[in-house]
């Protein structure tokens, strides 16, 4: 039985200023990301909690019909699913553990009118999505980003609305493949006994 672990979405959060600390004049070398942190002038908003969660066909359907575009919740098979978690993990359906291919996550979350008003940027950042993810925010893609095990930011100060409700999906794809994460081997070394 083929089973993989979606460590989906570990951490999720929307984040107020540059987050590699460029807009208070921090210097990183290697171009490294900081941690996001509330403080005077960086506002932090987790997405973790109950996101909608579908599973998608082998034919990839979700893409064919644009489910980017469409509320995930009022679609047939549908299920509430926690993030952060493995989905693999966390329901009793063997259709759900044992799931290999692309699955979908969405949900909506609020930007406040003040941001705006105030100019800042709004960034959106991923602890963790294994092992290929496609961002949409509104129906408009975003970013896409593989190696499933590193975090990824992506500014979305211009596809979000201010004052009203956005909409974020996440198709996430579990294959890994050897052209996605290394599967490494196992080697019986002789030792001398």
């Amino acid at each position: 039985r083929a089973r993989e672990a979606l460590a989906a979405l570990l951490l999720v959060c929307l984040l107020l200023g540059d987050p590699t600390g460029a807009d208070v004049g921090l210097h990183l070398p290697q171009g490294g990301v900081l941690y996001p942190r509330a403080s005077e002038i960086r506002e932090v908003q987790s997405l973790d909690g109950i996101w909608n969660f579908k599973l998608d066909t082998p034919e990839q359907n979700g893409i064919r019909n644009q489910w980017f575009g469409k509320d995930i919740s009022k679609m047939e098979g549908t299920i509430p699913m926690p993030v952060p978690s493995s989905y693999n993990d966390i329901t009793a359906s063997a259709e759900v553990r044992d799931h290999i291919g692309l699955v979908w996550y969405d949900r909506g979350f609020f930007v406040p009118n003040s941001w705006e008003s105030q100019g800042f940027r709004v960034w959106l950042r991923f602890g963790s999505v294994n092992y290929f993810a496609q961002v949409w925010v509104n129906g408009k893609k975003v970013t896409e980003h593989e190696i499933g095990h590193l975090p990824f930011t992506i500014e979305i100060t211009d596809v979000v609305m201010y004052g009203r409700e956005n909409k974020l999906t996440v198709a996430v794809d579990n294959i890994l493949g050897s052209e996605t994460i290394p599967q490494g081997s196992l080697h019986q070394v002789p030792t001398m006994q």
